[in-house]
């Protein structure tokens, strides 16, 4: 009665029939019938054969349901049948080696056309999703409706090392230096530029280097013009006021400073 032994050999037990019942499917043009029997225990061996068991009285065998009994042998679905039973599983799940627990499909390795040209299958458990191809520098955007960039300047704070700015870009992203500093090579500090020593000269009379910027200062008895750079003489009226002017990182800025002592220059600051 084993699968190894083949088919089942000539009944030499007394076969009981308790009920039959038919049904006729339309669909297949087809009577089936059910026949609920029982064999009679072998008196020598006193037993059943493999998947029935004795009934109450001891004289004949029946099926036994394994799918009712505790616990169930199937990780998923059981369906019992005359001396043995069958296990399914869901859709989305395959039977694993044992035939009997299910294990997860992983349906882009059954098929590698599920998803359309430009989409990428992703596998899920008991199923799979078809999402954009998203090129590197670009992610999924929400509910799936394409492709959109990513902005490492955002989500990413260490792109970008040292005093260093950080844009982003389609795809991808820039570090650069901010205004008054310059490059070396990647991953190394903004060099300060010193604006005194470019041409055409900075300043009209004197300049002073500073970290990210300059100073633009004028002989004393006169101030510098709103260019930050031109000198001219300080009017009588003016002398109880020097404007100071910065240039650097953050643009121009222009506030009264306390006049000189007598004998000092008036300077500009840019």
């Amino acid at each position: 009665y084993k699968a190894a032994q083949g088919l089942q050999p000539p009944l030499v037990q007394h076969l009981r029939a308790s009920a039959i019942s038919s049904a006729f499917d339309p669909k297949a043009e087809a009577l089936h019938f059910q026949l609920t029997t029982a064999l009679q225990a072998d008196e020598n061996e006193f037993g059943c054969p493999e998947g029935f068991e004795l009934d109450a009285q001891g004289e004949f065998c029946v099926d036994r349901d394994e799918c009712s009994e505790g616990p169930t042998p199937c990780s998923h679905s059981c369906h019992n049948a005359p001396g043995r039973f069958s296990c399914s599983c869901p859709l989305g799940f395959a039977l694993a080696r044992d035939d009997r627990n299910c294990r997860d499909v992983d349906e882009w390795a059954w098929d590698a056309h599920l998803c359309q040209e430009g989409q990428r299958c992703v596998n899920l458990f008991g199923s799979y999703h078809c999402l954009p191809d998203c090129r590197p520098g670009f992610r999924v955007a929400p509910h799936g409706a394409g492709c959109e960039d990513v902005d490492e300047c955002l989500e990413e704070s260490d792109e970008c090392h040292f005093n260093q700015i950080c844009e982003n870009t389609p795809g991808g992203h820039h570090c650069s230096c901010p205004r008054g500093y310059r490059t070396q090579s990647p991953g190394l500090p903004c060099l300060d530029i010193n604006e005194c020593l470019q041409l055409p000269q900075t300043c009209a009379f004197q300049c002073q280097n500073l970290q990210g910027g300059y100073r633009c200062l004028c002989p004393q008895g006169q101030t510098l013009l709103r260019d930050g750079k031109t000198c001219i003489p300080l009017e009588r009226s003016d002398q109880n006021v020097t404007t100071v002017s910065h240039r650097g990182p953050l643009g121009p800025w222009l506030r009264p400073r306390a006049p000189f002592p007598r004998g000092s220059s008036h300077a500009w600051v840019s």
